[in-house]
């Protein structure tokens, strides 16, 4: 049995023969926690890897209020069952979820022989192989629905492959083009990464350099780990500070880079410094303008990124089309996003909405295409040299980048503002992005010589496009047991079953009278105000930024809560009511609340009158 600091998650292992991995399960519920009442809520059975023959995992029902999650997770050998049972408050998983999945992937069995790449030579991907790459990445957009993607392959310094698939646009005629551009999301962290590189290159400041003596206003909500933080842990996501979006997805509207430095003397670490990976838009935010204010201090922060990203990096590599203007994006061939409904089918969405990342943009605000994507792959590969031998960036602090931080799970870990994965037996590294309309990755194995770039225009991780179509490439680079096909083929059936279950939970267009009881204007001191109306036959929250249909969700143990659609599917709020106001002995009514709850924060949003 393993328990966090705070006794609100435990873990426990238990090793047990039976006949099916539904019967190991049972079996070990019986000996952790006997007499333990469960009820079902979804069973999945992923396809196995790792050298295991069967994986079973089951969700259980648990009370609404009680913001915890309980499952059990089954993976077999030969008849012999390793089951992890799991309870945990929602808050806990948020913190210590990397350290769960680390002890989770760690377990090692007797006959368990993971997939190894060790020794083994990349293969040289001729037209065969390409071609069969080509043929699983449309098979996989049509089957996960994918609006639009651009793929491009880096291998032996050139890129060897790039092609557009599908529309620019649901509906439209306008096809995407490997110079179609999408915004990148979170790759962005790369670029603020190589930056800040540069600038330690020429001595503006080094990866120990306080922040505070660069940008004396930066502060965090706890005086200590503010003294603490070297311009490195703006990119380490190891500072304890929680991920926290929502101040940036609901108030964007004319938000600058220094009202987001305020925003975090707001935040509070919720684990100890270094201790555990922990991911923060808002933190790269900051060491992004902060590295920039180095190097043009007289500049507004925002400016001042913008001015250091195309002088330090998008210039001297040669990226001519990769820009952090939305409206220069808008006027170029470009993708238009697209978030995922209520029925988890994409559905266009105005490239107004896609602002909420503008003012995080070191973070996350950047548009690019396949073409400006594999000459950053390529010097990444180069270590700091772009494709015609230009030196931007010392090797040395390349690889610093790469270093292995903050453990995300076995075999993976953070570096800076890079995702660095060791698990086959070679180095993968790259980062994945996604922002409310696009979902994008990039990946290169540097001892190989090889990258990958996927882009797409459909938020929500695009079904798992990127990941599979990465999995068949590595089947073909290392002629690797092909499993690409059969983890398609359960992702297709699983969201189809997922289909199914929201269908009986969610209704996607409540009475209006039932939404008549919550229509008002409501406000949050760090989310702003939100209205909730009918606008013709259905409900409508308003956010000032951007406008989602209401559904009403009523989970399995009756709770009723109202639920919106796209562009931020699936956002709950929790109707209620504040305590009344006493004072000057009169007393008020009691205002009504709808309260947003995320993985570690809550925000109550109270009725105006």
């Amino acid at each position: 049995m393993v328990e966090g600091p705070a006794r609100q998650l435990w873990v426990a292992l238990v090793a047990v023969r039976a006949k099916s991995p539904e019967a190991a399960i049972a079996a070990a519920w019986k000996r952790a926690r006997p007499g333990l009442a469960l009820k079902i809520r979804k069973t999945m059975r992923p396809p196995a890897s790792s050298g295991w023959d069967v994986v079973v995992q089951t969700v259980y029902v648990t009370p609404t209020a009680s913001r915890r999650i309980r499952l059990a997770l089954a993976r077999g050998k030969g008849g012999a069952y390793y089951v992890a049972l799991l309870n945990a408050k929602i808050a806990a998983l948020g913190r210590r979820g990397a350290q769960l999945r680390t002890l989770l992937g760690s377990l090692k069995a007797p006959g368990i022989l993971e997939e190894s790449f060790a020794g083994k030579p990349a293969r040289k991907l001729d037209a065969k192989r390409l071609a069969a790459l080509e043929s699983f990445v449309r098979k996989a957009r049509k089957a996960l629905g994918v609006v639009g993607a651009s793929v491009a392959v880096i291998q032996g310094g050139r890129v060897i492959y790039k092609k557009g698939f599908g529309l620019r646009k649901m509906g439209g005629k306008a096809p995407v083009t490997p110079r179609t551009l999408f915004m990148i999301g979170s790759i962005t962290k790369t670029f603020t990464g190589m930056v800040m590189a540069r600038l330690v290159d020429e001595k503006r400041f080094t990866w120990e350099t306080p922040v505070t003596k660069i940008y004396p206003r930066f502060a965090l909500g706890d005086s200590a780990v503010t003294r603490r933080c070297h311009m490195r842990h703006t990119l380490c996501a190891c500072t304890g500070l929680p991920r926290q979006d929502m101040e940036f997805l609901f108030e964007y509207k004319g938000a600058t880079a220094l009202d987001r430095i305020k925003v975090l003397a707001t935040m509070r670490p919720t684990t100890r410094f270094g201790e555990t990976f922990q991911y923060s838009n808002l933190m790269v935010a900051a060491g992004g303008y902060v590295a920039a204010h180095a190097a043009f201090p007289k500049l507004p922060l925002g400016e001042a990124y913008r001015r250091a990203l195309t002088s330090r990096l998008l210039r001297p590599a040669g990226m001519r089309h990769t820009t952090l203007d939305m409206r220069h994006a808008a006027r170029m061939n470009h993708a238009t996003p697209h978030a995922p409904t209520l029925e988890d089918h994409p559905a266009p969405i105005p490239l107004a909405y896609e602002n909420t990342v503008v003012s995080v943009g070191p973070a996350g605000g950047a548009w690019s295409n396949v073409e400006d994507m594999a000459r950053f792959v390529l010097l990444e590969l180069g270590r700091g040299r772009t494709p015609e031998g230009r030196r931007l960036v010392s090797a040395r602090n390349v690889e610093r980048l790469w270093k292995p931080g903050a453990r995300m799970a076995d075999h993976k870990a953070y570096g800076l503002a890079m995702v660095v994965s060791t698990k086959r037996r070679i180095r993968i590294l790259g980062h994945g992005g996604g922002t409310l309309g696009f979902s994008t990755n990039m990946v290169f194995l540097p001892d190989h010589g090889v990258g990958l770039v996927s882009l797409t225009n459909v938020g929500g991780g695009s079904g798992g496009f990127n990941s599979l179509v990465f999995r068949r490439l590595l089947e073909l680079l290392f002629d690797a047991r092909p499993r690409a096909e059969a983890q398609l083929d359960f992702v297709v059936k699983e969201r189809a079953r997922a289909r199914a279950r929201a269908a009986k939970r969610i209704d996607r267009k409540p009475p209006v009278a039932w939404v008549r009881r919550f229509a008002g204007t409501y406000a949050n001191p760090a989310l702003g105000r939100i209205t909730v109306r009918v606008k013709g036959s259905r409900g409508e929250l308003d956010a000032g930024e951007w406008r989602a249909p209401i559904a009403r969700f009523t989970a399995p143990d009756g709770a009723v809560r109202l639920m919106i659609g796209a562009p931020l599917a699936g956002l709950a709020f929790d109707p209620g009511h504040a305590a009344p106001h006493t004072g000057s002995g009169r007393s008020s009514r009691a205002r009504r609340t709808l309260t947003l709850r995320t993985a570690q924060q809550r925000y109550v949003f109270k009725e105006i009158r």
